[in-house]
């Protein structure tokens, strides 16, 4: 603002970015060990980034909301076919006005916050707010990432949790391409 250069400090670790409709909005690293580093932060938010949710799959018909956003890069590179992903970076974070837009329009919602005591807490809210969500934390450990260093198949973990309705929705639309290809048609 007064025309003097400021210094950005940026620690070594994984650079998780977001991107929306192709214009970076967040980026977030994911520090080594924060026990060795002042200030002793596991994420550090480069200055200027939305703390909005990350919403991967905006236009899938069911979600699985997650805390980290490294587990939510993990379930969408899994299951990301099937399932849209409400990564909040937090377990007490809200989704954004968009992110509840498409939530509540979605189909079902899985909650996979982490399992410990604040993801268990947060499920009022999800309950409260979402009639579709069900709790469904990880099988083994406390989260995806957890899960999948102790042999957890990601994706079939998903795929079990979906309601009902939307294994009927995919159904009914896979049985119409099989009849068009059987009579003929392009499947």
């Amino acid at each position: 603002d007064n025309g003097k250069l400021k210094k950005l400090w940026l620690p070594s670790g994984i650079v998780i970015p977001y991107f929306v409709d192709d214009q970076l909005i967040r980026i977030k690293i994911r520090r080594p060990d924060p026990r060795t580093f002042l200030p002793k932060l596991k994420y550090y938010m480069v200055p200027g980034s939305s703390s909005s949710p990350m919403m991967l799959g905006p236009d899938k018909d069911a979600f699985a909301v997650i805390e980290a956003e490294l587990d939510g890069l993990l379930v969408f590179q899994y299951a990301g076919d099937n399932i849209g992903v409400c990564a909040l970076g937090s377990s007490s974070n809200r989704p954004d006005v968009s992110g509840a837009g498409i939530l509540s329009a979605s189909l079902g919602i899985l909650d996979c916050l982490d399992y410990d005591g604040a993801g268990a807490k947060e499920n009022k809210f999800w309950r409260e707010n979402y009639q579709q969500t069900t709790r469904w934390p990880v099988p083994v450990g406390k989260d995806p990432g957890d899960a999948v260093e102790k042999g957890v198949d990601i994706r079939q973990w998903i795929l079990a949790g979906l309601p009902a309705r939307y294994h009927v929705k995919r159904r009914t639309i896979g049985q119409s391409r099989l009849i068009s290809a059987d009579a003929g048609g392009v499947a």
